[in-house]
């Protein structure tokens, strides 16, 4: 378990922090003048050890086919396990009881829908919204569906009962800049812009973009002040607008904020691709993690107090082939499993699914041997054709990759 929360001074003696699964770290010493622990050891309930998160060997993972063409082929096609097919999907996310797998089948311009527990795959309504290239699906408590569409340059959500609604970016396919206002209205030509969204996340009551075009990460949150009960409010969550780059140490607040132009909005990301979170929902501490260039940051944020930091992979400039490297990625899930967090991640460029149980860790293998291909069985045998979206079932063990060049989905079990 990483342990780096935000902490505050807690009488003479040192910091108290809480994470996520309500883990308490004590500090060993006490707490800078910034309010992070200068050191710190990790208390368990009953006192445990801080012996971190475990993650199966690759060996012990089983990758199977849950949906689409065994060979590769593209199609459009809906039916059950692999009498689907997909083209080129792009992300993934279950529903909240579980059930549902929702796929961003991005050539085909649509979302299908897998029952997990007979492997039908439908196609997704959308109640009169045309998508054109859907590029990352979230969901969230209530079951509301979020779609970001790259070229039509927004955030559509789609309400269980079918409805849909404009969230975020113009939908008419404008990639200008971020614009000085925040709010979103639907039929306002001065809304708030994005540029080539792609990765979505749920968080907070509201949803995390990865606004590659931008270098951004935005958030957008229901306004609930006097204008109309559909508007969103678009702010920055973490980069500075027209600064790429991967050594920004700060990130935005979690309201509205000016295109990151603010004094809190000092760090910069390099087109940022997707975003996973874990906590948050009860207004507590939480971590975003966001995949950029060929590195993760993660960014710890307790209220509107924020700090990003670098936690796996590094620049692109670095030769790609070692292990502790990252090429591409471009899917992030995060687990909450006993000891702390593990963050799965899609190497894509690697052709493999690796873990991380703590920044700066060496990734694990997964599933996938670093050879493009289809072929399921073993984890550490199987070739996989540059998987893109993740996503993880509650209990940690199991996992549901698209796979971008190879047209379908598969499953990943821990044996």
């Amino acid at each position: 378990m990483r342990c780096a929360f935000a902490c505050a001074l807690v009488g003479l003696g040192g910091c108290t922090l809480f994470d996520p699964i309500g883990l308490e770290c004590v500090s060993d010493t006490n707490c800078s003048p910034n309010g992070t622990c200068v050191a710190y050891r990790c208390v368990y309930p009953g006192g445990g050890p801080d012996a971190g998160p475990t993650i199966p060997d690759a060996g012990s993972w089983r990758v199977t086919i849950l949906a689409g063409a065994p060979d590769g082929g593209a199609g459009f096609a809906d039916g059950v396990g692999t009498a689907a097919s997909f083209f080129g999907p792009s992300a993934v996310a279950l529903d909240p009881t579980g059930r549902r797998l929702y796929v961003a089948d991005t050539g085909n311009a649509a979302v299908r829908v897998i029952d997990l527990g007979t492997k039908a795959v439908t196609t997704l309504s959308t109640g009169g919204f045309t998508l054109d290239s859907p590029l990352g699906v979230a969901i969230d408590d209530q079951g509301t569906l979020y779609v970001s569409d790259e070229q039509r340059a927004c955030v559509v959500l789609f309400s269980p009962g079918g409805a849909f609604q404009e969230v975020a970016g113009s939908c008419d396919g404008t990639i200008l800049s971020c614009q000085d206002t925040n709010e979103h209205y639907p039929s306002d030509q001065t809304a708030a812009t994005l540029n080539a969204p792609s990765g979505i996340a749920a968080w907070a009551g509201g949803l995390l973009v990865a606004d590659e075009g931008n270098s951004l990460v935005r958030y957008a949150s229901p306004y609930s002040g006097s204008p109309p009960a559909e508007t969103w409010l678009v702010g920055t969550f973490a980069g500075i607008l027209g600064t790429i780059g991967s050594t920004g140490q700060a990130c935005g607040g979690v309201v509205n904020f000016d295109c990151g132009q603010s004094v809190t909005g000092a760090g910069s990301l390099e087109s940022p691709v997707a975003v996973a979170a874990v906590g948050g929902s009860d207004g507590g501490t939480s971590e975003i993690f966001i995949a950029e260039g060929c590195g993760i940051h993660a960014a710890l944020v307790n209220g509107t107090a924020c700090q990003l930091s670098p936690y796996a992979g590094g620049p692109c400039s670095v030769i790609r082939g070692e292990a502790s490297l990252l090429s591409g990625p471009k899917g992030l899930a995060a687990s909450v499993q006993p000891g702390g967090i593990v963050l799965y991640v899609s190497d894509t460029d690697d052709h493999r699914i690796v873990a991380f149980p703590a920044a700066g860790s060496a990734p694990v293998p997964v599933a996938g041997n670093g050879l493009a291909g289809l072929l399921p069985g073993r984890g550490d045998q199987a070739e996989l054709s540059k998987p893109w979206g993740i996503a993880v079932a509650s209990s940690g063990t199991t996992l549901y990759a698209a796979d971008h060049d190879g047209n379908l989905v598969w499953e990943i079990d821990a044996q």
